[in-house]
């Protein structure tokens, strides 16, 4: 007994040793799929939903995370972002953290004339500190996309016309958020309207 103890655990130890050489036993504790890409637990960066992961960030196309356009007159701003955000800070691989937001928006020529660039406002829950940015390309330019037809010159062809679109952003290229784990409240206003306001919370580990 003893005996075909020994040769079944030699026969494991050798076949192990054939599926480290062969790429098929991993001891890193990373894993792949199957065209060899990072999946999340090698990332060191988790998003609750995983779809968030998928987001092509400071884009104008619709994702899988994309709010539903209400479709029909309606004007205003709706915004989706991850409920929570595993991060390892500090990690071999140099993963950054991102916060994900993916908005869409109707707005009215005549409101878009005059408003500010679209502004997205945090709140920290841990202090109640308050931290406002403009989603903007460089130093000046709103990052909001061109309307698709322009607007005509005459300010009153403006009366009953509207635009939008999809936006996707990682508010993290455009302000800087305290470190550490905690919960923040994020809403966006443009054009004289505001957002729903979604929570997000970051856990470092």
């Amino acid at each position: 007994m003893m005996l075909m103890m020994l040769h079944r655990l030699t026969f494991l130890s050798v076949l192990c040793m054939v599926m480290v050489a062969l790429g098929g036993c991993d001891l890193s504790g990373d894993s792949t799929d199957q065209q060899g890409k990072k999946t999340m637990s090698e990332s060191n960066l988790e998003f609750e939903p995983a779809i968030f992961a998928k987001v092509e960030l400071d884009s104008f196309d619709e994702s899988a995370c994309s709010p539903q356009d209400p479709g029909g007159k309606w004007l205003g701003i709706i915004i989706n972002a991850p409920q929570r955000i595993t991060y390892r800070p500090n990690n071999e691989q140099g993963v950054k953290l991102s916060v994900p937001v993916c908005i869409f928006y109707m707005a009215s020529y005549a409101d878009m004339e005059n408003s500010d660039p679209m502004t997205v406002v945090v709140r920290d829950q841990r202090t109640n500190n308050v931290f406002r940015a403009v989603f903007q390309q460089g130093d000046a330019d709103p990052v909001v996309p061109e309307p698709d037809v322009p607007p005509p010159a005459d300010p009153s062809a403006l009366v009953g016309m509207s635009s939008g679109g999809h936006l996707n952003y990682d508010l993290l290229n455009y302000m800087e958020l305290p470190g550490g784990s905690a919960t923040f409240e994020i809403g966006v206003t443009y054009a004289g309207m505001k957002s729903n306001i979604v929570k997000v919370e970051i856990v470092e580990n």
